[in-house]
């Protein structure tokens, strides 16, 4: 018998004994890169040591199974591939990185090429040899475990080539994240084992909508400057509408990951069994595993809070656990000390008696304009010879002036429509979520309860398609005497594909002069000329930017804000004219989504805590009338107060919720689903920090808010027009 040979390296005590040596090297805060360089080293060592596994092994196995042998290959390649490109992406900058190289008595880009060079390929190494050894297991080896093996394996790839996807770095996640991400993949394929009894099935339908969804979130963020909630399968209809107004594009690491899942399913296909298991146990065994990696996800993540800021989400947690986050969150809990002796409280402080009916009572006209903004919030002038918006700049007289802050950025302007009307706000509501979709099912309180009490008729016209948000069904809920949409107007003059602000008006203008003028007169009207995205080649920009880099999204959308501005005037010196008195509110829903270069030119750098990135919230407002009023200038409020404001600008005596929505805008003047503005600390926070006072009086809004959306049975006084 011939006699081994003894090698060092591929001793297993020897490695142990470096592993623990090279662990003192690890900064105190154990930062990944340092693990990510020791597993990626010596793993493939271990693992030729621990299962014998070694050249001449491999050499046969690629020769005997080269069907497999060259998908695995490739998507080990590509799985490198990711991880160079992210820890590019970043350790390059990083301090950290200068701090562990100088361990070395390296620079941190000597060190960035060492990992690059030489760790990647030992991991392109090791993951062909773990996915070749687990897929001979499978093929030769009937119990269950070696089954559980081989999906658990591709559990943890498709996780981290979901991760890919979008562009987000399994390197900057706790390895927790990683762990309960990888289970619920695992879970998902082993539920569909339960059902098919299918190892090659199970896996690849259930790790496919885990790419599907993290591609969706991808392309939702970089339109939508959000990340995909699991409300947001209610909007698809919506979504479709405008779709075909973005581009779409294939990233680098997009590419790399759906590669990846492809040369994974194509290895595991082409792995021949020749042996089979019983379906019974594998269907015991993968409901067994599907419960307990579910339970254990509930409570290793169970004080883990969901991340929606920018792409923390998919960043932090990971998509697959994001999502799995938001659907544990997304149940509406009623208030801490929600009661009825604390309505009754509010009811008391509240209600009010006066009528409206005896007032002047003026034409009111409401338009939440598209996308409508002045990038000047962001904190610098934007460079151009053209004017931007001169006639909305001008209005000064009889006029009360500012900004308010939006929920929503880019998009889901059902949101601001909902804050405005109803004086609610989505900053108590699950994040990514839709009140129009979700949680208006019957008659609602809002502004029009109270104006159809005073004798107004109320009227809803928007110029696109009825079927977006659930309008018409909403908008019977909320009392709107008439609506009208896309099908009613005769779209003779296009801006785009679109019908545009100038066109609208006059169709207002039409609509208020054939009104019964026995009866006063409320209109809602919501444009869509400004609606993105911003690349049509049938629209000539003629705002033209001083920058070093092109941005022809700001140039287009600049466009299109100074036509709407100029159509803003024609409105406006219509209704100058008129002989009655009335009163016009124009807001902008939310910031249009376009070059986050340009963002960061004007704002003079990146958007990198909550107190910059609200700046991409702020939009101006104006309220104006064709009589004298109160002037006020440089208001600073959110979009849920701002009827308050229109309600004063009208003369009335304000009804109750309006007094108390006064009085919380005092204690918190700000308040949106990403954080409120806290006078104390002068800055902006998330809700869930708000301590004192302001806790108090945001618990005094959240019972409220409940009661009006969620308590039919015993619905407050306060609502009661």
């Amino acid at each position: 018998m011939e006699k081994k040979r003894f090698h060092l390296l591929e001793n297993k005590f020897y490695w142990i004994a470096l592993i623990l040596s090279l662990l003192t090297l690890v900064p105190t805060d154990r930062h990944l890169i340092v693990w990510y360089g020791m597993a990626a080293v010596l793993f493939p060592t271990l693992l030729f040591s621990w299962i014998d596994l070694g050249p001449k092994y491999l050499s046969r196995y690629v020769k005997e199974n080269r069907k497999q042998s060259v998908p695995i290959l490739l998507f080990s390649t590509a799985h490198a591939a990711v991880l160079s490109k992210s820890f590019y992406m970043l350790w390059l900058p990083s301090n950290k990185l200068a701090a562990l190289a100088s361990r070395f008595h390296l620079n941190a880009k000597q060190a960035l090429w060492i990992i690059i060079l030489f760790v990647f390929p030992c991991m392109v190494c090791s993951l062909f040899v773990l996915l070749s050894f687990l897929l001979t297991k499978y093929q030769k080896d009937r119990r269950l475990f070696a089954e559980l093996g081989v999906l658990l394996f591709f559990a943890l790839m498709a996780f981290q080539s979901s991760q890919a996807i979008g562009c987000v770095l399994v390197g900057g996640m706790q390895l927790k994240h990683v762990f309960c991400g990888t289970l619920i993949v695992f879970a998902m394929i082993s539920l569909l084992n339960v059902l098919l009894a299918n190892d090659k099935a199970s896996v690849l339908v259930g790790t496919l909508p885990f790419l599907i969804y993290s591609t969706i979130n991808y392309y939702v963020f970089c339109f939508r400057g959000r990340e995909l909630c699991p409300y947001d399968l209610l909007s698809v209809g919506t979504a479709m509408n405008v779709a075909s107004d973005y581009q779409f594009f294939f990233s680098l690491f997009m590419l790399i990951g759906w590669l990846a899942w492809v040369f994974l399913m194509a290895a595991f296909f082409l792995t021949k069994r020749e042996t089979k298991t019983r379906k019974k146990p594998v269907r015991l065994c993968s409901c067994a595993v599907c419960l307990l990696s579910l339970l254990l996800v509930f409570v290793l993540e169970k004080d883990t809070p969901v991340k929606s800021w920018a792409l923390s989400g998919s960043q932090m947690n990971g998509t697959a656990l994001n999502f799995f986050l938001q659907l544990r969150d997304g149940r509406i809990k009623t208030p801490e000390n929600y009661s009825t002796d604390t309505l009754r409280q509010l009811e008391a402080q509240y209600q009010t008696e006066e009528n409206a009916a005896n007032i002047q009572k003026p034409t009111i006209i409401v338009i939440m304009n598209e996308s409508f903004t002045d990038f000047r919030v962001l904190g610098n002038d934007v460079q151009t010879e053209t004017p931007l918006l001169p006639f909305f700049s001008s209005l000064t007289e009889n006029a009360i002036r500012g900004y308010v802050y939006s929920s929503v950025y880019g998009g889901n302007t059902a949101n601001s429509e909902f804050e405005f009307l109803t004086g609610d706000t989505t900053a108590f509501l699950p994040a990514g979520s839709v009140p129009y979709q979700q949680y208006l099912i019957d008659q609602q309180y809002s502004i029009l309860s109270y104006l159809h009490a005073a004798g107004y008729t109320c009227v809803a016209t928007h110029p696109y398609i009825a079927s977006g948000w659930n309008r018409p069904e909403v908008y019977s809920y909320f009392g709107f005497d008439e609506t009208t949409f896309l099908s009613d107007y005769p779209e003779t003059v296009l801006t785009r594909k679109y019908i545009g602000d100038r066109e609208m008006y006059e169709y207002i203008i039409d609509w208020y002069e054939d009104r019964d003028q026995t009866k006063d007169f409320f209109l809602f009207g919501i444009t869509i000329q400004n609606h993105g995205g911003y690349t049509y080649n049938n629209f000539e920009s003629a705002v033209p930017l001083a920058y070093p880099t092109h941005y022809p999204e700001a140039e287009q959308y600049l466009t299109l804000a100074n036509l709407s501005d100029q159509a803003l005037e024609y409105l406006i010196r219509y209704f100058s004219g008129a002989p009655d008195p009335v009163v016009i509110c124009f807001f902008g829903d939310h910031q249009p989504r376009v070059e986050a270069g340009f963002l960061e030119q004007v704002h003079g750098g990146g958007f990198d805590d909550l107190d910059s990135e609200m700046l991409k919230y702020k939009v101006p407002f104006l309220i104006w009338a064709n009589y004298d009023i109160q002037e006020k200038r440089e208001i600073e409020t959110s979009i849920n107060y701002l009827s308050t404001y229109l309600l004063e600008a009208c003369g009335f005596d304000l009804p109750a919720y309006n007094k108390f929505l006064k009085d919380a805008e005092q204690r918190i003047p700000i308040i949106t689903a990403y954080g409120y503005y806290s006078a104390s600390s002068c800055r902006f926070l998330p809700v869930e920090e708000a301590t004192e006072n302001e806790k108090e009086m945001l618990d005094l809004y959240r019972i409220l808010e409940y009661n009006n959306l969620f308590d039919k049975e015993r619905i407050s006084l306060i609502f009661q027009p």
